[in-house]
């Protein structure tokens, strides 16, 4: 039920008890905690609408050291992959700048699941995603028996 809904049917008083109870089991309890923003992230996946408006945020505001927009540089780097480079499109493969993002023709075209493997190791040795990591995760690359490619 919305608030307005809630408010409609229990009024105002009750709803304000409400809150306060939810926000104090958010606070104190984990596992609710975690369903919780596990229900929130489903419901903005499934909104078209938030979708749209987060990204278009997102995209303005993500900038390289150049004043360039991230997702400029990630355009060019598909440009020179796939029309310069003619490579062929491969199904789950995707674009990473490990390079960092002042240079969109230096960047690795590795399968998904690396993709990921590699964020996670970023994220849990809290490197920075938009720095210079390559030696980071080279054995990463190296040990892939996947096709892997590695631009100039």
């Amino acid at each position: 039920m919305t608030k307005a809904e809630l408010i409609e049917r229990y009024g105002i008083e009750w709803y304000e008890q409400y809150k306060e109870r939810m926000n104090k089991r958010y606070r104190n309890d984990s596992e609710f905690r975690e369903c919780a923003k596990a229900r929130s992230k489903v419901r903005d996946q499934n909104n078209p609408e938030y979708q749209r408006e987060y990204h278009k945020k997102y995209k303005k505001v993500d900038l390289n050291s150049s004043g360039k927009t991230k997702d400029y540089i990630r355009v060019r780097s598909n440009q020179i992959l796939f029309k310069q480079c003619k490579h062929t499109r491969l199904e789950g493969y995707e674009i990473h700048h490990c390079f960092g993002y002042d240079d969109p023709s230096r960047f690795i075209y590795i399968p998904r699941n690396l993709h990921r493997a590699i964020h996670a190791l970023l994220r849990d040795n809290n490197i920075d995603v938009d720095s210079n990591h390559y030696k980071y995760i080279a054995n990463m690359i190296n040990e892939c028996t996947e096709y892997t490619y590695l631009s100039n």
